[in-house]
């Protein structure tokens, strides 16, 4: 998820837009929590809105 959220936020695509909101499907479980936070983190600090759901059966889901 980390790296996926890193691919949006360099994106240039994102640039196009003048309130560029993200939405994020995932199966609800990060790779890697704390790099996954810092990636969050950055778009809290650009005020881009992150709308994320995860989708997940049979799993462990970590709190955020």
């Amino acid at each position: 998820m980390d790296t996926a959220l890193e691919r949006i936020f360099s994106s240039p695509e994102l640039t196009q837009f003048s309130h560029p909101i993200v939405f994020v499907l995932g199966d609800g479980c990060p790779c890697d929590k704390s790099a996954t936070l810092a990636r969050i983190a950055k778009f809290d600090a650009a005020e881009i809105p992150l709308i994320g759901l995860g989708i997940a059966i049979g799993k462990i889901l970590l709190p955020v």
